[in-house]
């Protein structure tokens, strides 16, 4: 099945798409997860937890979609940063910063996400 027809069967049909508040914290990614699962919120830090093992247990995986730099022999993986898109962040200090409460959160996170929740 194509990525469009597995979020119709399982978001657009289920009326997804309602608005709702969620409090803008850095966490609120992970509050609309918990939100949609659960119908509750503030059980977001379960869904953070979920998304920072899939990352840091796929690391070997995931670290081939990013820009690399050699540094004394090691390949060094960095994340653009997303939020002043001037700098980059080591791929694995990125990866155990999503388990801190209240960073915001990016294409990884998504990406994960719909590894584990979707596919």
């Amino acid at each position: 099945k194509s990525i469009i027809t597995i979020l119709n069967e399982r978001f657009i049909e289920k009326e997804a798409f309602n608005k709702i508040n969620v409090l803008g914290d850095g966490n609120c990614l992970y509050r609309c997860f918990a939100y949609y699962f659960e119908k509750n919120e503030y059980k977001y830090y379960n869904y953070r937890n979920h998304i920072y093992r899939y990352a840091k247990l796929n690391y070997d995986k995931i670290k081939d979609n990013f820009e690399y730099e050699i540094k004394n022999g090691e390949k060094i993986y960095y994340i653009p940063d997303e939020i002043t898109t001037h700098s980059k962040i080591p791929l694995l200090q990125y990866i155990k910063n999503i388990k801190l409460n209240k960073q915001f959160s990016g294409d990884l996170e998504l990406s994960c996400a719909f590894i584990i929740y979707i596919k």
